[in-house]
């Protein structure tokens, strides 16, 4: 017989992520579109509350809803979290995993209605995070997305899916996070255009030492690497982030002064604990740079160029997104 107990914390774990997610639904989104083309917000946060109900209803728990019905009333993630309650309680009844229903996909055993819960909370979670600028790699767990990937792939392979309420898979880089690659396959369409985790700017050839200091010891990035190329006066210096991307420095007379440094692009790093490296960098003596239009954390690195500290998975509000002075 079947052990319920890994695939029942996976979906307490689906059920939480998007829990996060309905909770941070502001008033003025639940009418925003979602990937989902034909669904607001409100009506993905519905489907997933019908969904639950029809599934509770199928292991013989009450009546099956009204899927035409808005489920959700005057409070969306208390219906959320009750849909939820009741699909676990269903879940955990004896003999359910390894029974066969009358699926509306057809004929499944409890077991693959588990999964399909679990696929339907992260990949409907990942609509809404889209739809509501919420950071879903950061939210959906990432362990659970490549499981899933795993399962679906195994059960629907690579072929056309005429009749199925599935679109075809999309395009979408091995290298990109496990939801994104979930969500590709269930018809989500990625966005081509991103911005690189790569930054390159100037400096004047006096700043280079204390440059070196600031990424190697301040902000702990790893040796310097040295570039060399036709042209150069005198090789670019890289640094590789620990959590990923780099940036190089390329070392000239004519570099933007301190000034004029600061009123060019800013860079962002993101860290687990924002605070730790501000104290770091103020410790270090980098000058802090105030910026009213944001509460993000700015310091000049030797040379002027600004870097803003957020934490990891951090979603930007309009005003941080309006980076320039």
């Amino acid at each position: 017989m079947s052990t319920p107990s890994a695939p029942l914390e996976a979906l307490a774990r689906a059920q939480s992520a998007t829990d996060q997610l309905i909770a941070g639904i502001r008033a003025e989104q639940w009418t925003a579109p979602t990937p989902c083309t034909e669904w607001t917000v409100h009506d993905v946060v519905n489907h997933l509350v019908t969904g639950h109900l029809t599934f509770v209803a199928l292991l013989g728990e009450g009546s099956p809803p009204d899927r035409s019905a808005d489920q959700l009333g005057d409070n969306p993630l208390a219906a959320f979290r009750a849909a939820g309650q009741a699909l676990a309680a269903g879940f955990t009844q004896p003999g359910v995993v390894d029974r066969v229903y009358q699926a509306p996909m057809g004929p499944a055993p409890g077991a693959m209605l588990l999964q399909v819960r679990i696929g339907e909370l992260l990949v409907h979670g990942w609509d809404l995070a889209h739809a509501t600028g919420q950071p879903a790699a950061a939210l959906l767990p990432a362990d659970l997305a490549e499981q899933q990937l795993a399962v679906w792939q195994a059960r629907l392979g690579d072929g056309p899916r005429d009749g199925a309420p599935i679109a075809p898979a999309q395009p979408v880089a091995d290298e990109a996070p496990a939801i994104d690659r979930l969500a590709a396959y269930f018809g989500r369409a990625l966005s081509a255009v991103t911005l690189s985790d790569r930054a390159h700017f100037f400096a004047a050839p006096q700043h280079k030492d204390d440059l070196l200091w600031c990424f190697t010891t301040v902000l702990g990035c790893g040796p310097a690497m040295s570039l060399d190329g036709p042209g150069l006066t005198e090789p670019v210096v890289a640094f590789r982030f620990p959590r990923g991307g780099s940036v190089s420095v390329e070392f000239t007379d004519d570099a933007p002064t301190e000034q004029q440094a600061r009123r060019g692009a800013w860079l962002e790093i993101t860290t687990d604990d924002p605070a730790a490296l501000q104290d770091k960098v103020l410790a270090a003596g980098l000058p802090q740079v105030h910026y009213p239009a944001t509460t993000t954390f700015y310091f000049a690195a030797p040379g002027g160029q600004v870097f803003g500290i957020v934490p990891a998975g951090h979603p930007l509000t309009p005003q941080e997104e309006m980076r320039m002075p």
